[in-house]
């Protein structure tokens, strides 16, 4: 699974108007970006129907910036790929 930062800096573009240029991996959403809650919310939204994932709730509050972001995405891909076989629980 590769993540598309392109692609993100270009949703966020159109969707909230951030300068593709200010969005790299240390941009934090709220101090930097200035998403609000809802803007979160819709950007998870986005996440989830991009890379074909299910988030938590509790996710949206917990990452900060777009690195954490990504790693988060990665990562549940990553598990959602492993198959759930008595095996691979136990490692």
């Amino acid at each position: 699974m590769v993540f598309d930062l392109v692609d993100l800096r270009q949703f966020m573009h159109r969707r909230y108007g951030i300068d593709p240029a200010k969005i790299h991996l240390g941009s934090e959403l709220v101090a930097d970006l200035g998403l609000d809650e809802l803007d979160r919310i819709e950007l998870f939204m986005y996440l989830e129907q991009r890379y074909e994932a299910i988030f938590p709730d509790e996710s949206l509050i917990r990452y900060e910036s777009i690195l954490e972001l990504i790693i988060y995405v990665v990562l549940k891909k990553m598990e959602e790929a492993i198959p759930k076989s008595p095996f691979f629980m136990a490692v």
